[in-house]
């Protein structure tokens, strides 16, 4: 199973690797996220996953190491559930390995509000990534596999979940500046995510 996902990264990193992967840049991106959480799995028969807005920051401190920072929230169709908040806060590395490749390396900590009625339910997740990334001066895109722990604050476990996943990225560049994104991010357990917005980089 791990050799065919990461055959598949190759097939998706491939074809947008006409040239040197771009450097590491900062910038901030918005637009449109769908989240899911062990929670809106375990009532998937009554509500969907948390739709609404997303904002997401990263400042490349290095020519090689970056910080980011990311915020979502939604709905999840029914009153009774939604996402008040899922922050994220990430540590990454990018680097080199050919001249049309690059590898990734990324480090994440989220905190996420969930509301449930009266009720708040906290989950802290803790998550690591490899991939690579390649581009061109007109498309790029990333690949990259990970593994997540979720852990919530309440008394039973049932919510407490661990998943590998699968994380997929394209991005069509209108300039040096601005670009639409697109991202998909597969989890092999419960909790898949989904974003679509621009990004100014700088």
């Amino acid at each position: 199973m791990k050799v065919q996902l990461f055959a598949l990264m190759l097939a998706v990193a491939a074809p947008l690797s006409a040239q040197a992967a771009d450097t590491n840049k900062s910038y901030i991106e918005f637009g449109y996220a769908q989240t899911g959480t062990p929670l809106t799995d375990l009532y998937s028969s009554l509500i969907h996953d948390y739709r609404g807005g997303a904002i997401k920051g990263q400042w490349a401190f290095s020519e090689k190491w970056n910080a980011s920072l990311a915020f979502a929230q939604g709905g999840s169709g029914n009153s009774g559930l939604d996402l008040d908040s899922k922050w994220t806060l990430g540590l990454g590395f990018r680097n080199p390995i050919s001249d049309k490749t690059d590898l990734l390396l990324g480090l994440t900590y989220s905190d996420v509000n969930e509301q449930l009625g009266p009720n708040n339910i906290d989950a802290q997740v803790w998550g690591g990534e490899i991939g690579i990334a390649g581009g061109s001066d007109k498309v790029s895109g990333e690949a990259a596999l990970g593994y997540e722990s979720w852990d919530y604050d309440i008394g039973s476990n049932i919510l407490n979940d661990d998943q590998a996943y699968l994380r997929l990225n394209g991005a069509y560049h209108f300039n040096d500046n601005w670009s639409l994104q697109g991202e998909y991010k597969l989890g092999f357990g419960d909790s898949n995510t989904a974003f679509v917005g621009a990004r100014y980089s700088f």
